[in-house]
């Protein structure tokens, strides 16, 4: 029922910045294309804590090749079930292993993650058993809808219309009225939320800000706020 709920505001959205049902094309900015529907782990609704990762925008048209945005089911293929992780998701998937660790009993698995030097190293070969994939119980979205079509170099540089900020901003807290995640974990340098944030927390929604995974932090071990113990040991 809420994948049908997000997909109904998302079907607004593209009516509101008349986009092409098929490309993701914005018809008034056809240099400009809707990237993605956000994931949602097959586990999330049923988890004890509910963790919703928001990355700023996802750097690069992944389905320029055939003219089309993806959707509910290419999101989870790429996530849920890769075929290899990026620096993006790798960090993704320690976060929500960490975060999640001591309710799921996942501590030994841990463990055996925090010995690695970098996310890529920790998320090689899985490790978990069947059935307990850490990003199958998390959800992630962007707060920035749209990217430069055909780009084919990922690179976070927010390429977006300006109009479409207030816009994009109302989807995201829709988004968080649908799946009511219990964290909020921003991912990034850059945080422009500070008139949503206020309307997150009164929602009694813990935030969390972190750098983004795929992005090194000079020679130092990843810090992110909030963040203690073992997970300084995982760096990007």
């Amino acid at each position: 029922m809420s994948k049908e709920l997000l997909e109904a505001e998302y079907k607004k959205f593209f009516k509101k910045f008349n986009i092409d049902d098929t490309s993701g094309v914005l018809r008034d900015h056809p240099t400009l294309r809707f990237a993605t529907y956000p994931y949602i782990g097959s586990k999330y609704f049923d988890a004890k804590t509910k963790i919703l990762f928001i990355g700023m925008d996802i750097g690069i048209d992944e389905k320029h090749n055939e003219n089309r945005y993806q959707d509910f089911e290419d999101r989870n293929n790429a996530i849920e079930q890769p075929s290899g992780f990026n620096p993006h998701i790798a960090g993704t998937y320690c976060s929500a292993l960490y975060l999640l660790r001591e309710q799921n009993s996942w501590e030994d698995l841990w463990n055996e993650f925090s010995r690695y030097p970098t996310y890529m190293q920790a998320t090689k070969e899985p490790l978990h058993k069947d059935g307990e994939n850490p990003l199958a119980f998390v959800s992630l979205t962007n707060y920035c809808k749209f990217v430069i079509k055909d780009k084919q170099v990922r690179k976070s540089d927010l390429d977006s219309i300006s109009e479409a900020k207030e816009a994009q901003e109302s989807l995201l807290l829709k988004e968080i009225e649908i799946l009511k995640p219990d964290i909020v974990l921003f991912q990034g340098r850059t945080l422009p939320y500070a008139k949503i944030t206020r309307k997150i927390t009164d929602k009694k929604i813990e935030i969390i800000r972190a750098y983004h995974p795929s992005w090194t932090y000079g020679n130092e071990m990843f810090k992110p706020q909030n963040y203690v113990d073992k997970f300084e040991y995982i760096k990007d």
